[in-house]
């Protein structure tokens, strides 16, 4: 199976937005393909609407692609490539954790964080 086969298997697990009918592979049509990058159009043949235009990185042994957050500086980078990328699992771990979250939620977030989310910010005047 090609790259771009394995996009249209993934699409086809899901559904239409629209008319919740599952997707068929000829529902997925390759618009542009570049080193390992896939931009996909989604477009439900049941009910004829527009799903939308996806871009998928596929990694490859020969062409692993990694989209730098441009908010992050080098040294984060760093620092945050010593743990292990996020599997499944930690996923549905992380969903299990908020779908069981109770009213007292806040007691998850740091002290110093509600602190400075609730602190009044201070204007500067301009004398």
């Amino acid at each position: 199976m090609d790259a771009f086969q394995l996009i249209q298997s993934f699409f086809s697990r899901m559904r239409c937005n629209f008319c919740s009918h599952s997707f068929t592979p000829e529902d997925i049509q390759l618009l542009r393909q570049e080193e390992g990058i896939y931009i996909v159009n989604v477009y439900c043949t049941h009910c004829e609407t527009q799903n939308g235009v996806a871009m998928v990185g596929v990694e490859t042994p020969q062409h692993e692609h990694s989209f730098p957050d441009p908010e992050l500086t080098d040294e984060e980078l760093m620092r945050l490539a010593e743990f292990d990328p996020i599997t499944e699992d930690d996923v549905l771990s992380a969903h299990q954790f908020i779908h069981n979250l109770d009213g007292n939620w806040q007691r998850f977030i740091p002290q110093e964080m509600l602190e400075r989310c609730t602190a009044p910010e201070t204007e500067s005047q301009d004398d």
